[in-house]
């Protein structure tokens, strides 16, 4: 689900920076999984794949091997020649693993022209972790290509490079990377995608731009330069500038003087969000939304309209919070639930995590339990792995090896592949009529019975 595109021309008829808040394009169950060309730089994660097999381009693709290579130089040119948003980025890996995707063809359908996008964080069992524990092995691209992870923790910071942005020079593509990670993966880290408005975002990231293109040597009237500062005057940051000329007459000097110094406007920036959140456009609005949201939430529930796919939707929105819809966890969980009672196999997993986790509900494991099976029992893979993990490991349920085996076998029988690992350890430690028992019950399950 995507809440809000965000496209900015760069420099006419050649880019467009856009800004993905949401994307289920690189998250999937995993099938067959295939290993992606993969590189590092200083703790940045780089990762190519190819394209679709059969699809048609109307203009040469590089491939993974090229891609790395430009995407390292373009990194290199951030950390030598950037220190100030080098920084950005180093703050982003202490806080959880940096990509950096290039994938030719999937930006396809949100923009014709485009370099790259930064797309937030995403919490999912198939990317080797589960809701509330922000621990991955690896994610997945569309459905079958693997990037390993090693176990990293924290926020995924990730930027995907379009095949369009892999042909621009090293250090014009350096500029955009400062841009999506040095601007919206800080604000992701911030947590300010989605509370603050899309004009701000952009503003605060163009800044950061502009400091990349002064620390580049960029000439001041290149044009891709000269077109940015054109769209922060009069589009991007015209709320800013108003803060500014009203309430920071340093900052408003410096954006009007020929030094532009981008540090003491950030900090002035800092001030300006502040005065959003307390009492300015975004305080209004939270407050509006708020009593609409109110009123909307009473009728929903009295009259549960919902259909169980829309509640799970409509709990997502609630759960993550947005421009249009305040955040509100309890609420969210309360539309989990009503959705997992009516077969939603996704909401009775993740209510099995909630409860597991005693996040914003009740610790218990046996309704834990409950969720899980009844979404197992729907063939939801991760609920399956899950069951099996549980009941393998104990601690949260009572150690069962062949229920925890037979769990094993329908997630493995599913293309998990974690649960084809586990499985086979697991029957190393089992006696061998016990995992006759789990190979039998697993057959049960499998037949519905």
């Amino acid at each position: 689900m995507l809440n809000s595109v965000c496209p900015n021309c760069l420099r006419t008829g050649m880019a467009l920076v856009v800004l993905f808040l949401w994307s289920n394009s690189l998250v999937a169950a995993p099938e067959s999984l295939i290993s992606v060309s993969q590189a590092e730089y200083h703790g940045v994660l780089l990762a190519a794949v190819p394209p679709k097999a059969g699809e048609k381009f109307d203009t040469r693709v590089v491939g993974p091997k090229a891609a790395l290579k430009k995407m390292l130089a373009s990194l290199a040119q951030i950390r030598e020649r950037s220190p100030s948003n080098w920084r950005d980025i180093e703050r982003l890996k202490e806080n959880g693993p940096v990509v950096l995707l290039y994938a030719p063809g999937m930006l396809e359908k949100q923009v014709t022209h485009n370099v790259a996008v930064f797309i937030p964080d995403f919490q999912d069992e198939a990317s080797g972790g589960s809701a509330g524990n922000s621990k991955r092995d690896f994610i997945t691209v569309r459905s079958k290509y693997r990037i390993d992870l090693g176990g990293a923790q924290g926020k995924l910071f990730l930027s995907a490079v379009g095949r369009h942005g892999i042909k621009w020079p090293a250090t014009e593509l350096a500029v955009v990377l400062v841009h999506e990670f040095g601007g919206h993966g800080i604000q992701h880290l911030k947590g300010e995608i989605g509370r603050l408005r899309s004009l701000d975002i952009e503003c605060e990231a163009y800044m950061k731009t502009e400091q990349a293109f002064k620390d580049l040597k960029f000439r001041k009237l290149h044009d891709t330069r000269v077109h940015l500062r054109m769209a922060m005057d009069r589009r991007f940051c015209v709320g800013f500038k108003s803060y500014l000329r009203t309430s920071h007459s340093v900052g408003w000097k410096e954006w009007n003087g020929r030094r532009f110094h981008v540090p003491t406007l950030l900090a002035a920036y800092e001030k300006y969000t502040d005065h959003l959140v307390k009492s300015g456009a975004v305080a209004r609005a939270n407050r509006a939304i708020k009593k609409r949201q109110t009123k909307v939430h009473a009728r929903l529930r009295k009259e549960k309209k919902l259909t169980p796919e829309e509640a799970f939707q409509f709990a997502n929105k609630l759960w993550a919070g947005n421009l249009t819809v305040k955040q509100n966890r309890p609420e969210a969980v309360r539309w989990y639930r009503f959705a997992a009672s009516g077969g939603n196999a996704v909401a009775q997993y993740l209510m099995g995590e909630l409860h597991i986790l005693g996040t914003e509900v009740s610790t218990d494991s046996e309704k834990a339990v409950r969720y899980f099976r009844a979404a197992a029992n729907q063939g939801h893979v991760p609920a399956q792995f899950r069951l099996g993990r549980l009941y393998a490991e104990g601690g949260h349920v009572k150690t069962n090896l062949i229920e925890a085996y037979a769990w094993l076998c329908q997630a493995a029988r599913n293309k998990h592949e974690k649960a084809a690992e586990m499985k086979f350890e697991l029957a190393v430690e089992m006696h061998p009529a016990d995992v006759r028992k789990g190979k039998a019950l697993a057959r049960k399950y499998a037949s519905g019975k």
